[in-house]
């Protein structure tokens, strides 16, 4: 249960740190259960400004935009990520755009996270980008398929 919301922040900060998103800037990367643990790193990372070893100069090396602008240009399905204090991170963190519904099919039922989903106190507006909006914008080819 520990092991895949690290994993997800493992590949996240390698794609950054290494960087592959700033050097592919037209590919819409796409991450699952709100990037993992990774949220709640960011400012642990940005952090290492005073550590000899990575400091201020390292940081800006890694993360010339800094590490939060970096996360903010990814995308983030929401599977597994409904709680809401999980969402209310990534609303801090990231355009409310960058949130995509997900689910843990087949693990779960897709009725899982529709139900989380509904739960969450979100106005409208966001609950509709979340439930199809803004993955018909990423996807305008499946537009057509209504929300939940």
């Amino acid at each position: 249960m520990a092991q895949f919301p690290v994993n997800t922040a493992r590949v996240i900060l390698g794609l950054l740190a290494k960087g592959v998103t700033r050097r592919h800037p037209d590919i819409r990367f796409i991450f699952s259960h709100g990037g993992g643990v990774m949220p709640l790193l960011l400012g642990r990372i940005a952090g290492f400004n005073g550590w000899r070893t990575v400091g201020e100069t390292g940081l800006s090396r890694l993360f010339p935009d800094g590490i939060h602008a970096e996360f903010a240009r990814l995308y983030f399905d929401c599977a597994q990520a409904y709680a809401p204090e999980a969402i209310d991170l990534m609303r801090k963190i990231v355009p409310e755009s960058h949130l995509l519904f997900g689910t843990d099919f087949s693990y779960f039922p897709v009725s899982h996270s529709i139900d989380q989903l509904h739960r969450l106190d979100l106005n409208e507006q966001l609950h509709s980008a979340i439930s199809g909006e803004n993955a018909a914008k990423l996807f305008p080819q499946f537009a057509s398929i209504s929300p939940l």
